[in-house]
């Protein structure tokens, strides 16, 4: 911009407005990097030719930062300023091959990228894509989800052993009772599933509180968690969500933890069920 030529750059993470509206102020582009400002030494070839540009939109910041910052014009009209600013120049370029720093290819399926890249290996070229960090980041997600699932099959042990110990003393505090069950003719299968039932009610109780309180800590991840991630990575990308808890997931929690109840109290329920009467009723 021939009004602010400052060498400066600008990015949507930064609280400050941009010193330049590419859409309604007038830019200026030239093959040197003096951003518009007069050289003080004098260069090899002529004074390069500035080309008044015209911006006609910007690209979204958000999906992907590879690209918001690119200024994309028509390639043959790239081409044709190249080679006007080469006849500038003298010969000193006109033979020279045009060499590409990069190319973007894109794969219409997500699936085959890795297949491409490695087609493109092959040809003896290097390639980078948001693949490869992804196979990091699922890396990373996999050792996380393996400590969390050890924390998580200890805290099952111990609620499993929690729930044995508690219908054991449930047995012992209602022995008596029991025995007068038994007196009055109460079927032994009935015995039997009056604890397993109490154990599997606590078993799906902890389900549902564990998956109230899973469904709080991944909104706060998200909530506060997310921006700090992303922002500290430097990705420049809007996202939303780093933990999502599906319904069936939950649904999965609750029956597995009743499950989990139910083999906890079958020891405790056939103990009680092979109670004598006599035993049962003269415990105090």
């Amino acid at each position: 911009n021939p009004k602010d030529r400052r060498s400066n750059w600008w990015g949507y993470s930064q609280d400050t407005e941009p010193s330049v509206n590419v859409l309604k102020d007038r830019l200026i582009m030239t093959f040197d990097m003096s951003y518009g400002e007069p050289q003080h030494s004098p260069t090899e070839g002529k004074r390069p030719k500035r080309y008044h540009v015209e911006g006609v939109g910007l690209l979204s910041w958000e999906g992907s930062m590879n690209y918001s910052w690119y200024a994309i014009a028509n390639i043959d009209y790239v081409k044709k300023i190249i080679k006007e600013n080469e006849r500038m120049q003298g010969n000193r370029r006109r033979n020279q091959e045009t060499i590409y720093n990069q190319i973007k290819v894109r794969v219409e399926d997500l699936d085959e990228v890795v297949n491409v890249q490695n087609a493109i290996k092959d040809m003896g070229f290097q390639t980078y894509s948001l693949n490869d960090q992804m196979v990091e980041m699922q890396k990373t997600s996999r050792v996380i989800q393996a400590v969390l699932g050890g924390i998580g099959a200890i805290s099952l042990l111990v609620a499993a052993l929690g729930i044995t110990n508690t219908m054991v003393m449930s047995i012992y505090e209602r022995t008596k009772e029991i025995g007068i069950m038994k007196v009055l003719g109460c079927l032994l299968k009935d015995i039997k599933n009056m604890f397993l039932i109490e154990s599997g009610l606590i078993g799906f109780i902890g389900g549902i509180v564990g998956g109230v309180f899973s469904i709080g800590a991944s909104v706060l991840l998200n909530k506060f968690l997310a921006p700090a991630l992303m922002g500290r990575m430097g990705y420049g990308v809007q996202v939303d969500k780093i933990s999502i808890i599906p319904s069936w997931l939950l649904l999965a929690v609750v029956v597995f933890s009743t499950f989990v109840g139910l083999i906890s109290g079958y020891s405790p329920a056939r103990r009680a069920m092979k109670l004598t009467a006599l035993t049962a009723i003269r415990t105090e």
